[in-house]
């Protein structure tokens, strides 16, 4: 049971964070307009971005690190 609740609780995860990369490119495309409200959206949506990054260890360069090691 705790194995399905995880994988839900992951999907649903990844689905908001692949509508949420999609959003931020749609108002990237907007941020020369005259308002304010594109610049805002995209920074709320890279935020949310990096937050989620960070928690999955994408900016992790420990393969990099090891290589350079040997």
């Amino acid at each position: 049971m705790k194995k399905a609740k995880k994988s839900l609780k992951n999907t649903i995860l990844k689905t908001i964070t692949a509508i949420d990369a999609l959003v931020c490119v749609y108002y990237a495309c907007w941020l020369d307009a005259d308002s304010w409200t594109p610049l805002v959206i995209v920074s709320v949506t890279m935020g949310w971005l990096i937050l989620f990054g960070i928690a999955n260890n994408w900016f992790d360069d420990n393969d990099f690190r090891e290589d350079a090691d040997k």
